[in-house]
């Protein structure tokens, strides 16, 4: 339309400067040039008016199906005008029907339709052409800005959902079922009843972000902890309970009863240490309940599986130091160096 704009009037340039010119117009030329001139804007006009309606009928046609799309979709999802998506995997289905038989997804996504932003570039320069719209053609290219902050809000909403989740390992998420459970809650009206259109976006927005800051402050308290005892499990399976005390010359060497204490007293120190760092593990455990079930009683149900899991990840530390120490004390056994003095 611009370009038929443009040539319309570099084609009446030439026609206002033979009407300066007396009697230019009058002539047989004149009139021929008059005569072009009219057709060639008639033409023009009715190729305008031919694309305009071409594009409002299409306009008119997809952009509803646009503007009703959900707020947020499956990151690994295809939207199609008709509403439907296409998932890996998976048939086209109609929306909901496909979220109820495969449950929540792994990772959310953004889901504005990038032709919307193109119908409000196009309504703005239609506009200027003089064009008349729909009235829902022009509230959309109204809400311009609206939409902008709407994207970018959900666009930090999706970042954070996601980034929050690729933290959660398989015994995080078991533990934190229900407050996980709770976040799709908020999180789900993005998903289906909320679209483009709806006016509790704002409210919508402020409950996801109240939501996703207290599901990662509890998630950061949860790991915090949980990093404290898998650093007491790595100290009780890096100790070493047969260390011995080497000498710098043959008269240094201790006897064998002084050898054997000085050996038992050393390992006896580090036996105490080591139940020290274990008996931490049941209150950092005791605090994970608080914070997740509001109970402190180290035996709570809702923690069965986390219990189990840590029970295994000291079983494992205990087994790997024992290896480890047998391996050690077999060593020594053979080696070549002296550790103590038999004395006749």
């Amino acid at each position: 339309m611009h370009w038929a704009r443009s040539l319309l009037g570099q084609a009446k340039q030439p026609m206002l400067r033979f009407h300066q010119t007396e009697g230019m117009l009058l002539s047989t030329a004149g009139k021929e040039a008059v005569c072009r001139y009219v057709e060639l804007a008639r033409r023009l006009r009715a190729f305008e008016v031919s694309l305009f309606e071409r594009w409002l009928k299409e306009t008119e046609h997809l952009l509803p199906t646009y503007i009703h799309r959900p707020l947020l979709c499956p990151a690994n999802a295809v939207i199609m005008n008709q509403g439907y998506v296409i998932t890996e995997g998976s048939e086209k289905i109609q929306w909901l029907l496909q979220w109820e038989e495969n449950g929540w997804p792994e990772g959310l996504a953004l889901n504005f339709a990038a032709q919307l932003q193109e119908v409000i570039t196009e309504v703005k320069q239609l506009e200027q052409l003089g064009f008349d719209f729909p009235e829902l053609a022009r509230n959309v290219a109204l809400q311009e800005d609206e939409y902008h902050r709407t994207i970018q809000e959900l666009q930090q909403i999706v970042k954070r959902y996601n980034q929050v989740f690729n933290r959660l390992s398989d015994p995080e998420n078991k533990l934190l079922h229900h407050h996980v459970s709770e976040l799709r809650r908020k999180l789900r009206p993005g998903l289906f009843r909320l679209n483009w259109s709806s006016l509790a976006i704002p409210d919508y927005l402020t409950c996801c972000h109240n939501a996703l800051s207290n599901f990662e402050l509890l998630l950061n308290q949860v790991q915090r902890s949980a990093e404290n005892i898998l650093s007491n499990l790595h100290l009780i399976e890096s100790a070493n309970l047969f260390k011995f005390q080497t000498s710098s010359g043959k008269n240094d060497l201790p006897d064998v009863n002084e050898f054997f204490k000085m050996t038992a007293q050393q390992r006896e120190a580090d036996v105490e240490q080591l139940v020290c760092a274990w008996w931490e593990v049941s209150p950092l455990l005791m605090k994970i309940e608080s914070l997740v079930v509001g109970s402190s009683t180290g035996c709570s149900p809702a923690l069965a599986d986390y219990y189990s899991h840590w029970e295994k990840q000291a079983y494992k530390s205990l087994v790997t130091m024992v290896f480890r120490e047998v391996s050690m004390e077999n060593r020594a056994a053979v080696s070549p160096s002296k550790l103590v003095e038999i004395k006749a």
